[in-house]
């Protein structure tokens, strides 16, 4: 049976893994991975570097992302898609870009304070 684990690492957005480990394993491996890539100290990254860091977590562990932040699970847990979000933020006054959307979904930047208690209470979730 595959297990659905929540990994925060240093730098980057919250993202969801699915893999038969158990969670002291995946534990262990994510420690290690900080370890390794702290070594040397941790920098400001870029979004696309960000991206590419979840990519190499999951090549490295061999594990499988299936959620790349807390705004892509509560979206495919509705079944929904990116352009469903869009159309609630604009029914309800609010302008966004495709562009940006995406990169909020995709772990890609951090989204600002004000973008998450819009989409905690418009999709009605709690944002970690």
């Amino acid at each position: 049976m595959e297990n659905v684990y929540k990994i925060k690492l240093i730098g980057l957005n919250n993202f969801f893994i699915k893999t038969p480990l158990s969670a002291v394993e995946i534990k262990k491996q994510t420690q290690a991975f900080e370890k390794q890539r702290g070594q040397y100290g941790f920098r400001m990254m870029k979004a696309e570097e960000r991206y590419s860091l979840m990519k190499k977590y999951a090549t490295e562990l061999q594990v499988q992302i299936i959620y790349y932040s807390t705004l892509d699970r509560e979206i495919k847990i509705r079944e929904r898609d990116a352009n469903w979000v869009r159309r609630r933020l604009k029914d309800n006054g609010y302008e966004i870009s495709k562009v940006q959307l995406n990169k909020y979904i995709y772990g890609k930047v951090f989204p600002a304070n004000v973008f998450k208690v819009i989409m905690q209470n418009l999709l009605e979730f709690k944002w970690d």
